[in-house]
Order: C-alpha cells, then sequence, then structure tokens
C-alpha cells in the first residue's frame, strides 16, 4: 500500500466586527504561505473542512469504484498547489482590499 502525505488547510477569512481589518489579512496571507512551502516540501494532497472545493464527496464514493493500480482518486499534487494558489491569490485580495493598495 503506497503512503501519502497529507497537508491539512485550517484557516478562513478572517472577519472583526463584521469588517476585515489588516492583522487578520496578513495571518490569512501567513497561513497561505506556509501551507504553500509544506505542499513544496513534499505534501501529495489536502485536505479542507469544505468538500465542496475539490468535489471530495465523489472521490471518497469514487474509492469503492477503485482497482488496483488506479491513481488514488484524492491525491493530486496539481489539485493541490491549484488550490493553495488560490487561497493565496484571495488573501492577496483581501489584503489590498484592506490596506487601500
Amino acid at each position: 500500500m503506497k503512503r501519502y502525505l497529507l497537508g491539512v488547510f485550517c484557516s478562513a477569512l478572517l472577519l472583526a466586527g463584521g469588517t476585515l481589518n489588516t492583522a487578520n489579512a496578513q495571518g490569512s496571507k501567513a497561513a497561505a504561505q506556509r501551507h504553500i512551502d509544506i505542499a513544496k516540501a513534499g505534501a501529495d494532497t489536502y485536505l479542507t473542512i469544505h468538500p465542496f472545493y475539490d468535489n471530495a464527496l465523489q472521490k471518497i464514493h469514487a474509492l469503492k469504484y477503485r482497482k488496483p493500480g488506479d491513481p488514488h482518486p484524492l491525491v493530486s499534487k496539481d489539485n493541490l498547489m491549484r488550490f493553495l494558489t488560490i487561497i493565496r491569490e484571495c488573501t492577496d485580495a483581501e489584503l489590498a482590499l484592506v490596506s487601500g493598495s
């Protein structure tokens, strides 16, 4: 059985009193970069509490039908990096919004 390295992504857009603020946006950006660094260090896939981001429920269902030698439906370095790039770009936009740049 092949083993994979899983990156668990736990972050959210942080709101303070209903408005974004620079400190929270900088924290979100730092968290996103940290996850990218972990992924580049060798993570094979990611796990998030939002299964609709990447059709995780369908992929879990597909596990029942996976044959020996088939790729694992939950494992994709491309999907991992695409997901983290989107998160980084969203945190960059969030920071630009709250800092006025």
